[in-house]
């Protein structure tokens, strides 16, 4: 941990609750972190889906409840994941980020 900033773990979008806005992260150790889509980082939630690898960090935020155990925050698509363009949770009228 370097500053207080905890370290980004690697995992894989598990399941998506697109009309509440958050979904669940399984990381690369086998736990699964709720999200929700303000936690993303330079990340469209129209662009990922169940299957889209991840970075994140592992954290509390204000107002999370006592009995919550932690949730993913600053979540990214990992350099080598593509955008899900064909996602049925993206919104009609979006439009893709280039991946070039």
């Amino acid at each position: 941990m370097r500053n207080g900033t905890p370290p980004l773990k690697h995992g894989t979008i598990v399941r998506m609750v697109p009309e509440q806005g958050f979904g669940f992260i399984r990381s690369d150790e086998g736990h699964e972190y709720f999200f929700h889509r303000t936690a993303l980082n330079a990340t469209r939630f129209e662009d990922i889906a169940p299957g889209t690898p991840v970075d994140f960090r592992i954290d509390r935020e204000a107002g999370d409840r006592p009995d919550e155990g932690p949730r993913a925050t600053f979540v990214r698509m990992s350099a080598a994941a593509e955008p899900a363009v064909d996602s049925p949770f993206a919104q009609v009228g979006d439009t893709p980020l280039s991946t070039a």
